[in-house]
């Protein structure tokens, strides 16, 4: 059955359930996009928090080599703070790519609404005028 073989008040509720449908994609896509965008603002927090904790360790180590310290306190202050950067970057890098993995969920998501949407636009309208390729 082809949309031309439907009553008018068929054509109208099938469009109602379309536009219904698309409308709740495009919530779901905004929901997404802005889960996106905290996911974003997370990491980019902790960004600064990684680089504020390199800038004191940064300041640290300048303190250090004023300081006239014998060489073995350096030597060990210098590998604890060695091994809090470490520990900070991988904890970091963890952060980052479970944020990199939420994000190509939400991104993967965001385009499977895309199409769905472009689906039913197609159906709704009868042609294929909203191709994002």
């Amino acid at each position: 059955m082809t949309p031309q073989d439907l009553t008018p008040e068929q054509r109208l509720n099938q469009i109602e359930i379309l536009l219904a449908t698309a409308a709740k994609n495009i919530n779901r896509t905004t929901e997404l996009s802005n889960r996106n965008a905290e996911a974003i603002e997370r990491n980019s927090k902790a960004i600064e928090r990684n680089a504020e904790a390199i800038e004191r360790n940064t300041e640290s180590i300048e303190r250090l080599s004023e300081d006239s310290l014998d060489l073995r306190l350096s030597i060990g202050r210098l590998s604890e703070m060695f091994t809090e950067s470490v520990g900070i970057m991988r904890k970091q890098q963890v952060n980052i790519e479970k944020m990199q993995s939420e994000i190509r969920g939400l991104q993967s998501e965001i385009r499977g609404l895309q199409v769905e949407n472009q689906r039913i636009l197609h159906r709704v309208f009868g042609e294929n005028n909203f191709d994002q390729s």
